[in-house]
């Protein structure tokens, strides 16, 4: 549960990051810097680091289901079919939504690559 509520945090702080783009040239011309007003800026994360921390979390996903896999297979009393499915299903749409990222990211860099100089 911890780690969903770790990706869902990632979603929402790439989110923010958009946002905070999208909105910091407009009141940058609203609120010109040479007049003597600020904008109030708070520390946020690289995104570079955000995404690796993403990327740790889905790998740490994968590997908890691949031990609840082995263990159930070889018949640890403890860990139960569903506990296996849900970790499975749990990984499986993390690593999901890490390549959508990774594929969003990608179409970003090509169009970019695309504009004139």
């Amino acid at each position: 549960m911890n780690n969903n509520v770790t990706l869902n945090r990632m979603m929402l702080d790439l989110r923010a990051m958009q946002l905070e783009s999208q909105i910091k040239p407009a009141v940058d011309q609203v609120l010109p810097a040479e007049k003597g007003l600020s904008v109030e800026q708070k520390e946020t994360p690289h995104f570079a680091t955000l995404f690796k921390q993403a990327i740790d979390s889905v790998n740490e996903l994968q590997q908890e289901s691949s031990d609840l896999k082995t263990r159930y297979q070889f018949s640890d009393p403890e860990v139960s079919l569903s506990d296996v499915m849900v970790a499975g299903q749990k990984a499986s749409v993390a690593f999901d939504a890490m390549v959508e990222v990774r594929n969003k990211l990608v179409q970003a860099y090509e169009e970019i690559m695309k504009m004139p100089v």
